[in-house]
């Protein structure tokens, strides 16, 4: 990934900790979400949200047309409720979408717990052109 065409946002805490984090990347007119991520501790205080808002801002500065969110299904996290918050829509599902790169690494995924890998990715998009 180019360094000139990814964006990253830090969340501390009082003491200067890293407590989330956020990417986005764009590529041409299109800006991937990349992850969010929350310490467990700081969780449900509006950071992840805070997170979220900046890349929109920025993606709409950019003059992005199109911002693209992979979700991977949980069963405790169906949906991704602030992407659906901020007008993402469901555009694609993904069947096995890490199935070859678990196998190639031999990674045991976190989520089903097995090798290969068998979930899904469900795919968002929101589009920022108003008007065509």
């Amino acid at each position: 990934m180019d360094a000139e065409n990814s964006y990253g946002w830090c969340a501390v805490d009082d003491t200067d900790n890293i407590v989330g984090y956020s990417l986005l990347k764009v590529e041409g007119k299109e800006g991937f979400f990349e992850l969010t991520v929350v310490h467990q501790d700081f969780r449900g205080n509006g950071i992840g949200t805070a997170l979220f808002e900046e890349r929109i801002k920025l993606s709409k500065s950019l003059n992005l047309s199109v911002l693209t969110l992979n979700h991977w299904f949980k069963m405790s996290s169906k949906e991704p409720f602030c992407a659906i918050k901020y007008g993402f829509s469901l555009s694609e599902v993904k069947l096995n979408f890490w199935l070859n790169q678990s196998l190639e690494y031999g990674y045991n995924c976190m989520e089903c717990k097995k090798i290969p890998c068998s979930c899904k990715c469900l795919v968002y998009k929101m589009n920022l052109r108003i008007n065509g």
